[in-house]
């Protein structure tokens, strides 16, 4: 019998399933595919100033006139980070990390025991309080303080706040107009907090809202138990529908991620609403987030990848690319604690590590001085479930640079090990080359790659096989 081909004609991502297509690995680390071809992650390098202690939290924010700014919590002080120079723009933070969002020219920052705004214009700090009027150019403060608030987001021409952790964390709160001492509209001011500015979700009893996320026609809520959807254009028409079963895990575990919402639901599956449906999108690799510690972890997004980031060392973030459809895994040599996504120039993913650095996330380098090792196992491959004895290998690349691959098969009906086989990619044009593979022969065949050189591209893999017994 002749030797019979086994195509791989397309890379994918981690698929635990044994329902995988041939390109989708069960195990792998540190690489993206893009159109069926495999590349390595990129690298990293560690970017501005240097810290004494852990990255709590990073912020960005700007104005048509103003450059991007980054800010970093560190202990007890939030800087402005401009190149290799920081600035203390707030001290005296205490409590959980910083939560933030633009509003007009101004960042709201809050943790529910500190509430302060940041000019974009002035490059000044203030604390949030409540103005009941402005009376002959001045403001008169209310009476009535404003409502704690720990995290918050911006909603139409509104500015909403709510607190998981406080007694009223089914309470979602949000702003109001200035008006002068004639009752004149002077338009919406983040200052100011009328009492009967809030909408109550279901009971006080298990329903905090952990997570509100903006979502085309509406505010898209998550508690524990399930989601809520409020609807409308302002404080008159703002209307309250529960929405699904689903809940979301924790705090910080749900992004808007290009047109639709993920999060990480509390049994600890990823699910996805597209506007009107709910639905899970985490199957291939559930079994990996059984026994993950959710309660360490955090999610973010930069525009159109889910980040689920497990700080460890190495950090574990598990990452759902919405244009493939695809998880990948990726492992960092560092403890990092925070991420933010930076709209300069170009847009780049910075993470906030524990040792207080900033790392960027760019560029076909490695992280930071230590190699990257890309590894992904596919197969098992078989022949109509007959035994079959492999040939050789066939890997098509078009290679941007040189790099070294490890090729270690094993085979599923048998104990015995093989010794790695070494191959080396030149860079240039598309290209086939060939890999003897001598004494693999087996029933469930799996190959399993590795590289701590740069991998770019395969695009292809073959092996070529012939029914055990036959020559």
């Amino acid at each position: 019998m002749e030797k019979q081909p086994i195509d791989i004609t397309k890379f994918g991502g981690i698929n635990k399933l044994h329902t995988r297509e041939l390109g989708q690995a069960s195990i792998g680390k540190n690489f993206w595919t893009k159109s069926g071809s495999l590349v390595t992650r990129e690298g990293c390098s560690y970017l501005g100033p240097s810290f004494s202690s852990a990255i709590k939290s990073m912020h960005t924010g700007g104005t048509i006139n103003t450059q991007q700014k980054l800010f970093v919590e560190v202990e007890n002080s939030l800087y402005l980070v401009d190149g290799s120079n920081k600035t203390v723009v707030r001290s005296g933070l205490s409590g959980p990390p910083l939560d933030s969002v633009q509003y007009s020219q101004f960042i709201v920052f809050g943790n529910g025991n500190q509430m302060f705004s940041y000019n974009l214009k002035t490059g000044t700090t203030e604390d949030l309080k409540n103005i009941s009027k402005r009376e002959n150019g001045n403001d008169v403060i209310s009476s009535s303080p404003v409502p704690s608030m720990s995290r918050f987001l911006s909603y139409r021409k509104y500015l909403f706040g709510f607190a998981p952790e406080k007694e009223n964390g089914n309470k979602i709160y949000f702003n109001g107009p200035l008006l002068d001492q004639d009752g004149a509209d002077l338009g919406m001011n983040k200052d100011v907090w009328p009492p009967d500015h809030s909408l109550t979700i279901g009971s006080s009893e298990g329903t905090s809202i952990i997570e509100a996320i903006p979502f085309n026609t509406h505010l898209f809520l998550l508690t524990r138990r399930n989601s809520w959807r409020i609807y409308g254009y302002s404080k008159d028409n703002f209307e309250v529908n529960t929405g699904g079963s689903v809940g979301v895990y924790g705090t910080g575990l749900a992004q808007l991620v290009g047109e639709i919402i993920i999060w990480v639901g509390n049994d600890k599956r990823v699910y996805a609403y597209s506007g009107s449906d709910t639905y899970p999108i985490s199957q291939q690799i559930d079994e990996l987030l059984y026994d993950k510690d959710m309660w360490s972890a955090f999610t973010h997004t930069d525009g159109v990848r889910f980040w689920l980031v497990f700080p460890s060392s190495p950090t574990v973030c598990f990452v759902f690319d919405l244009l493939e459809k695809n998880w990948y895994i990726h492992e960092f040599p560092f403890r990092i604690k925070s991420a933010v996504t930076y709209y300069g120039a170009e847009q780049f993913l910075y993470f906030g590590t524990e040792d207080g650095r900033i790392i960027k996330l760019a560029g076909e380098g490695d992280d930071a001085g230590t190699p990257i090792e890309t590894e992904f196992m596919i197969g098992p491959f078989d022949l109509e479930s007959r035994k079959v004895k492999v040939k050789s290998l066939w890997i098509n690349s078009e290679a941007r640079n040189d790099f070294n691959l490890t090729v270690l098969p094993s085979v599923d009906d048998e104990s015995r090990t093989f010794k790695p086989i070494p191959l080396q990619v030149k860079k240039g044009e598309q290209k086939s080359q060939r890999v003897r593979m001598s004494g693999v022969k087996g029933l469930n065949i799996s190959l399993k790659i590795t590289s701590k050189d740069r991998i770019s591209e395969l695009q292809k893999l073959t092996l070529s096989v012939v029914p055990k017994g036959v020559k």
